[in-house]
């Protein structure tokens, strides 16, 4: 039994009053369809779905061996959005639930195979909290460093806050070892920051300095930070033997990538998370007007 590319001659598209409206629906694809793919995941773990290399808008369904419907679901731009079902192999509807932004809305209920309900809950329609990064970038100049971090929300990046620190009297540099140098910088920043609000926090350096995972700034950060707060690494340039810890991330028209790098969160995720920042250009914008504060009236 196969579906793939059917008009969508029945709608799935009802939903509970009050809920935020859902996805119109105009392709059906068969979960096992060769062509439709896991791109990646979002921050929450939910799954990014691509139909031949294009985000996919439509309906999704999965299938028993025997051909009986098995679950359903919609899907906007990629992502999960609106109501999902799962069935028995009788045909009786076992589950049903509403998604948006991989966040659980209205009603939730389940059914046994005989029909009657089993559980019935109730999820209401608030949607996700803003979830705020906090990027980080510091400036020497003379014998001073000027460190300046942004905290803004992934989903509206207009909103923002600035925090400024300068410190006298650095580390000198040495090769391998710029984390002596950086981290007590980033440290200062941190002080002024109420790390609750932070869900992950970005530095221009690396995460490890080679392929055998030894950290640089990025990696030494999560320690300070006790392992609880995911750290990406977003440089300009690489390392030459840290080639198997970072992922090229092409934005615009530039021919030259970011070297996105990660712990406490896949590669893969803290990629998505850079490809889909606000600009039109190789370094997203809050990340361009930062290390402008951060180099202005020095």
């Amino acid at each position: 039994m196969s579906t793939d590319n059917e008009r969508n001659p029945e709608s799935i598209n009802d939903k509970p009053e009050g809920a935020p409206p859902l996805t119109k629906q105009k392709w059906i694809v068969n979960y096992h369809d060769p062509d439709f793919t896991i791109a990646g995941f979002d921050l929450g773990g939910g799954p990014i779905y691509e139909y031949k290399g294009k985000r996919f808008t439509g309906t999704i369904r999965e299938y028993f061996l025997d051909g009986s419907l098995g679950i359903e679901e919609t899907c906007l731009r990629g992502f999960p959005e609106g109501l999902k079902r799962g069935y028995y192999r009788n045909g009786q509807l076992a589950e049903e639930s509403y998604i948006t932004h991989n966040w659980h809305y209205g009603p939730f209920i389940q059914w046994d195979e005989s029909g009657a309900i089993i559980k019935e809950s109730n999820f209401g329609f608030s949607l996700p909290i803003a979830k705020w990064i906090l990027a980080i970038d510091v400036y020497y100049y003379d014998n001073t460093a000027k460190c300046v971090g942004v905290l803004f929300n992934q989903f509206n990046e207009d909103q923002n806050e600035f925090y400024v620190e300068y410190l006298n009297d650095i580390e000198e540099y040495f090769p391998g070892e710029f984390y002596k140098r950086e981290l007590p910088c980033i440290l200062k920043i941190l002080e002024k920051v109420d790390l609750k609000r932070v869900f992950m926090i970005m530095v221009d350096s690396h995460v490890y300095i080679d392929n055998d995972e030894n950290y640089g700034l990025g990696g030494k950060l999560w320690e300070q930070l006790d392992c609880e707060i995911p750290v990406i690494g977003v440089a300009k340039t690489r390392f030459a033997k840290n080639m198997e810890t970072i992922k090229e991330v092409f934005r615009g028209e530039s021919k030259n990538p970011l070297y996105v790098s990660s712990i406490g969160m896949t590669v893969h995720e803290a990629a998505y998370i850079i490809t889909t920042m606000k600009g039109a250009y190789r370094v997203p914008d809050i990340l361009k007007l930062l290390d402008q504060k951060t180099k202005s009236a020095v």
